[in-house]
Parts: C-alpha cells; sequence; structure tokens
C-alpha cells in the first residue's frame, strides 16, 4: 500500500519547516536564546494570569489551525 501524494507532500513540508528552524536555531548564533526567553516569558505571564495561557493555547492549537484549513479551502 502506497502512501499518497497529499500525505508525502506534508510530510516533505514539515522535514523542510524542521530542518529549516534547526538551521535558524542552531546555527546562527543570534537566534539562540530568543525560544528561551519566548518561553520564560510566557511561563511568567500564565503563572499570574491563567486566561493568557488559555487564549494562547487557544490561538495556536484551535484558531490558527482552522484559519489555515479554511484559507487553504477557499483558494
Amino acid at each position: 500500500m502506497h502512501p499518497s501524494s497529499g500525505a508525502l507532500q506534508a510530510a516533505f513540508a514539515h522535514l523542510i519547516y524542521n530542518l529549516f528552524a534547526i538551521v535558524v536555531i542552531y546555527v546562527i548564533p543570534f537566534p539562540h536564546p530568543v525560544p528561551l526567553f519566548c518561553a520564560e516569558t510566557l511561563a511568567h505571564v500564565a503563572s499570574e494570569r491563567r486566561w493568557v495561557l488559555a487564549v494562547y493555547l487557544g490561538t495556536v492549537f484551535i484558531a490558527l489551525p482552522a484559519l489555515v484549513i479554511v484559507l487553504v479551502g477557499v483558494l
């Protein structure tokens, strides 16, 4: 059984995205502290205001993927 071409395209897109992220974060020295700073800042804000965490999770894992699905469906 062969995977569909859509599945292969999605896998290839994820591979390219992950390789690009590795190059940006680990090879170029300037952005090294950025992910750590962002994670620490979000953790600090979310520990004081729980609703920020709920909004962040809802936006990143529900609203943005839904928006992409709608836009891809329209195009």
